[in-house]
């Protein structure tokens, strides 16, 4: 494993200079714990650590994930009194990954819990609000004129004892997880006959059609204050132009947030329903100023605390590893975290430390 050489920042990153801990996380404004995970190249064990936002150092793992060489791993945080983490790792290595992956649990103590298989390649799992881990898993189907349908479900898991409670299934090229709201998990489904956006309830109500979509979405948030979700999809009507969506999900309406010759637009919602998008090199705020402290290349939010106060995620330039970063929710202040050199690494999600 690699895991004790760290950098510590990024290019253009704010350092925060006092050396007292309290006086970093005054000038964050903020004091939270990143659940961070780390793979090294092709590595068969990813480690897990919390780091606190003012850290300049990286803690010891708390706990460490057995998986196939070489494979794509995804997290998120299981909130709770004892906070817990859900990842997804292919667990083996047949010729074609498509449902290779498992879904593992670290619990508190570091014990690490493998609890089904089956699970969708490279997938995020989703922490639903009913305890439940939502995972997308398949089998293979058959070669049609357009691709393979495979045979995908929505499955929600118990954390304790890994029972799977089916939620939906679909005949379709691809099924993504996007978020939940008010009890309904989000998902993104291409099939034979387009791409849409569904709703599928948590308490088995079934699924609902929330809009029909072109079938080139990508980078999903759930927008909690506008009860919408938005994401980037090509223009249905120039194959070179890409739109920043946002979808109401009671209504379907469906308006354009912004234009860009760029697929990788990356909408980020901050806490004030405020989007920022990557623009000419860094993350700016859409329609105005770059965020208060400029985050370069891409930048991927993949948790956020209570409120939205705290957001934590990954900003990646070309031809380099991704750098975890730490910010406020308005933007206004950020910060790189220590990360293992050399590794890949993913955020599990953020807790804010003394919020009200």
């Amino acid at each position: 494993m690699v895991l004790m050489a760290c950098h510590d920042g990024g290019p253009g990153l704010e350092e925060t200079a006092p050396a007292a801990g309290a006086a970093r996380s005054a000038e964050l404004g903020f004091e939270a714990s990143v659940a961070l995970v780390a793979t090294a190249p092709d590595g068969a064990t990813s480690a897990l650590y919390w780091v606190d936002s003012h850290a300049r150092e990286l803690p010891a793992p708390w706990a460490v994930v057995e998986h196939a060489r070489g494979a794509m791993v995804r997290a998120a945080l299981l909130e709770g009194d004892e906070p817990s983490v859900a990842i997804v790792a292919d667990a083996s290595t047949p010729r074609d990954r498509s449902f290779a992956a498992a879904l593992f649990v670290a619990r508190p103590d570091g014990r690490v819990e493998r609890l089904i298989d089956g699970v969708v390649h490279a997938s995020r799992p989703l922490a639903a609000s009913d305890g439940s881990i939502v995972v997308s898993r398949g089998e293979a189907g058959l070669e049609g004129a357009a691709g393979r349908i495979d045979g995908l479900s929505l499955d929600a898991i118990e954390p304790a004892t890994g029972r799977a409670r089916p939620l939906a299934s679909f005949s379709a090229f691809t099924c993504f997880v996007a978020g939940e709201l008010d009890g309904e998990v989000i998902a993104y489904v291409v099939d034979e006959a387009g791409a849409s956006l569904v709703g599928v309830a948590l308490d088995g109500r079934g699924v609902r059609l929330i809009a029909e979509l072109a079938p080139f979405a990508r980078d999903f948030t759930v927008d909690e204050l506008r009860r919408a979700v938005v994401f980037t999809d090509r223009a249905p009507e120039d194959p070179k132009t890409w739109q920043v969506l946002r979808v109401d999900v009671s209504s379907g309406a469906l308006e354009v947030v912004h234009e860009g010759p760029s697929m990788v637009l990356v909408p980020t919602l901050l806490s004030d329903g405020a989007v920022a998008l990557h623009d000419r090199g860094s993350t700016r705020v859409l329609g105005a100023e770059p965020l208060g402290v400029p985050v370069p290349g891409v930048l991927r939010i993949l948790g956020r605390s209570a409120g939205d106060r705290v957001l934590a995620g990954l900003a990646t330039q070309e031809g380099s590893l991704a750098v975890p970063v730490v910010l406020s929710g308005d933007g206004a202040r950020s910060r790189a975290l220590p990360s293992p050199s050399g590794a890949r690494v993913t955020i599990a999600g953020v807790i804010e430390r003394g919020a009200p």
